[in-house]
C-alpha cells in the first residue's frame, strides 16, 4: 500500500497543531493594552459639611461677614446651602455660634491655631 502525499500533508498539519497549542497570551501579547483599560473613576466630591469645615480652617478656623464670601466659594456652596448646613454642625457640635455673627470651627486644626 502507498500513501498518497496528497493525504499526507493534512494529517501532519493537524498533527503538529496539536503538538504546539498556540496560548492565548501568544495571540493577544503579553499583558493588558494600557490604551484598552478603563479611567478609574473619580473621586466623589466631600460632603457639603466637610467641605465648610475644610474652607474654615484654610481661613482661620472663623467664619464672620468679613470671610463669608470667601469661605462660601472655596466650599462651593450656595447661601441657602451654608444657611442649612451650618445648624447642622453646630448640633453635631463641630461648629460654635458666637456673638456678632462670628461662626468658630470646633476641630483638632483649629484648636491647635487657638492654642498657638
Amino acid at each position: 500500500m502507498q500513501l498518497r502525499p496528497v493525504l499526507l500533508l493534512p494529517a501532519l498539519a493537524l498533527l503538529a497543531a496539536c503538538a504546539s497549542p498556540a496560548r492565548f497570551s501568544d495571540l493577544v501579547g503579553t499583558g493588558p493594552d494600557p490604551d484598552m483599560m478603563a479611567a478609574p473613576a473619580p473621586a466623589p466630591e466631600p460632603l457639603p459639611e466637610v467641605r465648610l469645615i475644610a474652607a474654615m480652617e484654610a481661613n482661620g478656623c472663623v467664619l464672620n461677614a468679613t470671610n463669608r464670601n470667601a469661605i462660601q466659594i472655596a466650599a462651593n456652596l450656595t447661601a441657602d446651602e451654608l444657611r442649612t448646613i451650618v445648624p447642622r454642625l453646630a448640633d453635631a457640635g463641630r461648629l460654635q455660634v458666637a456673638g456678632e455673627g462670628t461662626i468658630r470651627a470646633l476641630t483638632q486644626t483649629c484648636a491647635a491655631t487657638t492654642a498657638a
